[in-house]
């Protein structure tokens, strides 16, 4: 069951992204061998040791070792890059001193095989400020610096210390060429101390090369989520024990992931149990402004038959799940825990950030696999009468609802299922409106796709829709009121949209 959905895992990630897989003991070495045949080795990034019982909490005395860890196995497509943690202070910070040279310097010597510009104390001039590119570090010369070979301590040990004397209290020296592979500056501000009776020089350096950008640390691969793991049955409000996953640590997940550096990613869940990562995506866009959005996959596990199937100490649980769906008259799908838990957090979250949800979207559409919504036709015409072919005027299956038909074809047209859909009413028909009006350059309104699955659609129907100019315009191919509104339903979208294109189901 798990090499398909990761073969489709790797097919469904960005050439940037990354997939988490939560495993135990027993399967580990399995699942990293079956993840270097679908991503390849050389994508694996990490094997994140998540403690989450405690070692001397032992529930069962007929186990020979007490199992306090789970595993998160990481790997990722081409062009992933980890995110790091950030410094809590970064080594910039120490980087301040602007230093401005007034006027050309008095005099050039060369010595120890260096050009150097000479400045007396009047000639430049040290400002704090804040740290920041272009800026300097001040560094004492002293102790283990000055037998570093090569280095400013070194040449102001052997070449400028004698001369404090000769050019005076805070002379600055502009060393030529020295240092550039360390900041890139193609020089080293060397100073003498601003008074003489005072043993050490100085020398200053810009931001190493190393470190221009702040990459921070690496992620460690081990987290204790012991006290998050035995306080989750309590999180969401739903009924769920035996495999829920602590907020937190999907919280934790995603910031490994840098989705603080993407934060309109979508994020998706194929075992989604108790829907803990939708959870964690609407409390993050709440708590730092994203832009998340998630899918969820869940199998329509029917939690009675799972009951009948499973070991006492797993019926107690399951029967839990199975009042508290009798609870909110909900039927006995996993699924429907999860719907639940949605609604529930979603609900807090508002209640919790009235200031700042005002426009937390916390809605979510439930899809499930099923064959077409266009009836199977198998039949030859001479095994059928005149009065029969009657029969096959609508192709479409009598189950399905105008709801289905609206998305298998958002889904044939490469529309978001996302997206916004309005219902409404036009010549009295009930009309879907998919996606938000926009004007186009010449000034024009138009919408994205407008579709209409009524019965005696009349030619007003017809005309209504085809005035808001939508790029798609979709019908039945049996819902015409008749032959007139069939003839003309191609002059009337000549007349008021030639633009738009129309499709008959």
């Amino acid at each position: 069951m798990l090499y398909p959905r990761l073969k489709l895992a790797k097919y469904l990630l960005s050439e940037d992204g990354v997939i988490f897989i939560s495993i135990d003991d027993n399967e580990v070495t399995n699942l990293i061998k079956i993840c270097d045949e679908v991503f390849g080795e050389s994508n694996f990034e990490a094997d994140f040791t998540i403690k989450v019982r405690h070692e001397k909490r032992i529930l069962r005395d007929d186990i020979r070792y007490q199992s306090c860890i789970e595993h998160i196995i990481c790997y990722s497509r081409s062009q992933y890059v980890p995110d790091r943690l950030i410094n809590e202070r970064d080594k910039r910070d120490d980087y301040y001193w602007d230093i401005e040279l007034l006027s050309s310097p008095d005099k050039t010597i060369y010595i120890g095989g260096y050009e150097v510009e000479v400045y007396s104390k009047d000639k430049w001039i040290a400002t704090k400020k804040m740290h920041g590119e272009g800026q300097f570090k001040e560094y004492q010369i002293r102790g283990s610096l000055i037998s570093q070979k090569g280095s400013a301590s070194e040449f102001y040990e052997l070449h400028l210390r004698e001369l404090r004397s000769e050019d005076g209290a805070g002379t600055l020296y502009k060393v030529i060429s020295m240092g550039e592979k360390g900041d890139g500056l193609g020089y080293r501000f060397i100073r003498q101390p601003y008074d003489l009776l005072m043993k050490n020089g100085f020398y200053y350096q810009g931001i190493p090369l190393s470190e221009n950008s702040n990459k921070g640390l690496p992620y460690p691969n081990y987290f204790d989520f012991v006290v998050e793991s035995n306080n989750v049955g309590e999180e969401g409000g739903v009924e769920y024990k035996g495999g829920k996953k602590p907020v937190a640590l999907i919280e934790k997940i995603m910031e490994i992931a840098g989705l603080k550096n993407y934060k309109d990613s979508l994020v998706m869940d194929f075992f989604t149990g108790s829907a803990t990562l939708a959870h964690a995506v609407m409390k993050l866009n709440v708590q730092y402004n994203y832009n998340l959005k998630y899918i969820l996959d869940q199998l329509p596990e029917n939690i009675d038959d799972t009951y009948k199937k499973a070991s006492p100490k797993n019926k107690a649980a399951l029967k839990n799940m199975i009042d508290f769906l009798d609870k909110i008259n909900r039927p006995h799908f996993l699924t429907e825990i999860g719907e639940e838990r949605i609604r529930r957090a979603g609900k807090k979250i508002k209640e919790e950030n009235p200031l700042t949800t005002s426009e937390l979207d916390i809605g979510f559409r439930v899809f499930r696999v099923d064959s077409t919504n266009m009836e199977d036709v198998y039949y030859r015409p001479a095994d059928f009468k005149q009065e029969q072919l009657r029969l096959f005027a609508d192709n479409i299956k009598s189950d399905r609802t105008p709801e289905d038909l609206l998305f298998q074809v958002m889904l044939d047209l490469g529309i978001l299922l996302s997206s916004e859909i309005e219902e409404t009413e036009i010549a009295g028909k009930k009309v879907f409106i998919v996606g938000e009006k926009y004007e186009t350059l010449d000034g024009e309104t138009k919408t994205h796709l407008i579709a209409c699955f009524d019965s005696d659609v009349t030619e007003n129907t017809v005309t209504e829709i085809a005035k808001l100019h939508p790029n798609y315009a979709v019908f039945r191919d049996s819902s015409m009121a008749s032959d007139s509104v069939i003839t003309n339903f191609e002059q009337i979208f000549e007349t008021y949209s030639p633009k738009t294109q129309r499709k008959v189901l």
